[in-house]
């Protein structure tokens, strides 16, 4: 029986494999394509210029399969409109890390998470991610159970209490809201997620 290659594997992490800028142009989509649909878990922390069409063929290629995905650093994101085709493809995923990623345009920047309805736990630390686009977000992802935004300076805690007040669903078993701005105490946030098991603050 022939084997095909890339055929079998279900976890690919090259994360910070050689040199930041590596240019991976056309690897990640022809390995999704190789693969045909087994992934479940790709891990590219710290490679800058993965594109996000590659992510996006990933995401289409595996999205019944694919759960986990490790993207954080990545320097090229799609823009306000295309960013809709992106995470649409990748609507099954319950693990998102986007850590340390500022490139999103337009007003309404990461907006489309929206589509990651199946979302357990979500990393946006260190981007620029907008108060408004986060809230709407979370009242979205009604199976959220990690959030980890630290250093998300355009953010506050008062926010993100508000948004439980849409969701009602949402019950946070860890949350990380280190350098945003506290305007609400740990006792409301506290108070408003009495299902938190880890504050980070």
């Amino acid at each position: 029986k022939e084997h095909r290659l890339f055929g079998n594997l279900e976890v690919l992490d090259i994360g910070h494999v050689g040199n930041s800028n590596i240019r991976l142009e056309g690897c990640i989509a022809t390995i999704a394509w190789l693969n045909g649909g087994k992934l479940k878990q790709v891990d590219l922390e710290g490679l800058e210029n993965v594109s996000h069409f590659d992510v996006s063929v990933l995401g289409s290629t595996s999205r019944n399969n694919f759960k986990r995905l490790n993207a954080s650093s990545i320097a090229d994101l799609p823009s306000e409109h295309s960013s809709c085709f992106f995470f649409h493809a990748m609507k099954n995923i319950s693990e998102l890390d986007l850590s340390g990623c500022k490139h999103w345009e337009g007003s309404s920047k990461g907006v489309a998470l929206v589509f990651l309805t199946n979302l357990r736990s979500l990393k946006l630390d260190n981007t620029d991610i907008k108060e408004a686009v986060l809230v709407t977000v979370l009242t979205k992802c009604k199976k959220l159970l990690n959030l980890s935004v630290s250093g998300c300076r355009d953010l506050t805690s008062s926010k993100i209490c508000a948004a439980k007040l849409v969701n009602r669903d949402l019950r946070l078993l860890e949350l990380d809201c280190r350098y945003i701005n506290l305007d609400a105490s740990l006792w409301k946030i506290q108070k408003v997620y009495p299902s938190l098991l880890r504050l980070n603050a």
